[in-house]
């Protein structure tokens, strides 16, 4: 459960929440065993959840993480969830790249 100490808000509006998150995580705590960077686990993990999530509530919802401050690297994770103005076009979201041998390169050109 998320307790009032674990989310500092530094801004809260209309169309615009910034917090700061120090609660207890599951994914930072296993990143941490394996030994693996949350600025890759959390991108891919976390993310698309919370992106899945505000796009079901409201499909004008943005969700953006800072991951130049995230923890372990910084005292908690740098989070934004905005409203989309009305008028505002889609953007292309960049997307996690996968590494592809050869092989898999040849046959994805191949194909197209």
């Amino acid at each position: 459960m998320l307790k009032r100490e674990h989310v500092e808000v530094i801004k809260l509006t209309d169309t615009e929440l910034i917090t700061v998150s120090r609660n207890p995580c599951p994914i930072l705590k296993l990143t941490l065993m394996l030994k693996m960077d949350t600025r890759y686990t959390c991108k891919l993990v976390s993310e698309p959840v919370c992106r899945y999530v505000l796009r079901h509530i409201d499909p004008r919802l943005v969700f953006e993480r800072n991951y130049n401050h995230i923890r372990p690297y910084a005292d908690g994770c740098l989070e934004r969830i905005f409203l989309k103005p009305l008028n505002e076009k889609p953007r292309l979201i960049r997307s996690v790249t996968f590494s592809l041998s050869f092989n898999e390169r040849r046959n994805l050109n191949s194909a197209s």
